[in-house]
């Protein structure tokens, strides 16, 4: 994300965090990490480590970082190019978080790599990204689940993708999501149970 981005994003922190359409993805983020050491969260912006209590974060802006500061968060900070190979050995968390970014990326390509990446380095990863009714001038891509299908470079059964409201969440940790979510196991049991 840009630096402004972040810094409106971090500005209209108060708000998101009453409105009920914004409430209930972070608080279904949280519950994904639920205290997961170590955990991550990837192109954080400047609140989002602090609320969901991960250990390590990473930005490609040093925006993220100050405002991380001005939040008092603890964890591990690092400056990354979110297109490129992630500075983190494979493995190394158990759960990661991608929250409203790869609508940021500028390439599918980027957006896959991220995937790939996610995969990488953790265990058990949920991204999150708006549906294409949510319009935000800093987003390149507006996703269906065509376009969905088209950005995620895993076979369909390794993940899956439900709808909630206005927006996607991508996982490979399908029983978990869909509890915290949720949405009855039935309506998914040709592709949660893979």
């Amino acid at each position: 994300m840009t630096n402004n981005c972040v810094l409106r994003n971090y500005e209209l922190k108060k708000n998101v965090l009453k409105k009920p359409i914004y409430n209930e993805r972070i608080k279904v983020l949280k519950k994904f990490i639920n205290n997961s050491k170590p955990s991550i969260d990837l192109g954080c912006g400047g609140f989002m480590p602090k609320i969901l209590n991960v250990t390590h974060a990473c930005d490609n802006g040093e925006k993220a970082r100050e405002l991380l500061k001005k939040e008092n968060w603890k964890g591990e900070f690092k400056l990354v190019e979110l297109s490129k190979k992630l500075p983190y050995s494979d493995k190394l968390f158990k759960k990661l978080t991608c929250s409203e970014v790869m609508e940021h990326l500028h390439s599918y390509k980027d957006i896959k790599n991220l995937f790939l990446e996610a995969e990488r380095i953790s265990n058990k990863w949920l991204f999150t990204t708006p549906s294409a009714f949510y319009d935000d001038p800093d987003h390149h891509f507006f996703f269906g689940p065509n376009e969905l299908f088209e950005v995620i470079p895993f076979e369909r059964e390794k993940f899956i993708i439900f709808r909630k409201g206005v927006y996607y969440y991508i996982t490979n940790d399908k029983l978990n999501v869909a509890k915290l979510l949720k949405i009855p196991l039935t309506k998914f049991k040709e592709n949660i149970n893979k």
